[in-house]
């Protein structure tokens, strides 16, 4: 398997990424630009890891606060 193939296989390019999850480009790019997102830059190219959006909301999922002694 070459080089680009094992790239293809485990990265995505940020537009492909915008397609798949539908968010916009900006967004994406935005994530980037922020670096809120892995990714790695290959000469002016960005990619992005497949399992990038999960692990961003895994980093930024908040959990819902719990209420004691409040009966409902």
């Amino acid at each position: 398997m070459s080089q680009t193939d094992e790239l293809s296989q485990g990265f995505v390019s940020p537009q492909r990424l915008s397609k798949t999850s539908g968010w916009p480009i900006g967004r994406v790019r935005r994530l980037i630009k922020d670096r809120k997102i892995r990714f790695v830059m290959i000469g002016r190219n960005y990619y992005l890891p497949s399992t990038a959006l999960s692990e961003y909301f895994d980093q930024n999922m908040v959990d819902p606060m719990k209420c004691s002694g409040i009966e409902v």
